[in-house]
């Protein structure tokens, strides 16, 4: 009941996905947005859309800060 995270910087310097990314790791759908040395990368057809999502989706959080949610 006492528990939570206390923020060390200004709410409105904080983005989403550095929140995400802290408490998670690597924003991202699929491990191979990172290159995660997958034997499949240079043949896979669903590689380049799902990276246009991931990059979409970072780009939002991003944009948005801890500030715009409080």
């Amino acid at each position: 009941p006492a528990g939570g995270y206390r923020v060390a910087t200004n709410l409105d310097k904080m983005s989403m996905k550095d929140i995400f990314e802290k408490l998670e790791g690597p924003l991202g759908m699929r491990d191979c947005y990172f290159d995660s040395g997958c034997a499949h990368l240079t043949s896979c057809n669903i590689r380049t859309p799902i990276n246009k999502i991931n990059d979409s989706i970072r780009n939002l959080f991003e944009k948005l800060t801890l500030a715009d949610i409080a």
